[in-house]
């Protein structure tokens, strides 16, 4: 079995780089590992679930959260 995961930071991306990589990333079939600050860009992706830190907690994604990200 091979398992892909991309681990990525995106807090000082231009938008032009931004939307490459969330479009690249919208394709992406394996895990993902995003820090990003952006509520823009994080509800573009679309996620499915979510791991809420410090707690450790995984959830599923809800726009309720994208308060969360700006705070990060």
């Amino acid at each position: 079995m091979c398992l892909h995961v991309v681990l990525l930071t995106a807090n000082q991306t231009r938008v032009p780089s931004r939307t490459a990589i969330g479009n690249a990333l919208r394709e992406w079939k394996g895990a993902m590992v995003l820090v990003s600050h952006d509520p823009e860009f994080v509800s573009e992706l679309a996620p499915n679930r979510v791991l809420l830190m410090p707690d450790g907690v995984v959830d599923y994604w809800s726009d309720d959260l994208l308060d969360l990200v700006e705070l990060a």
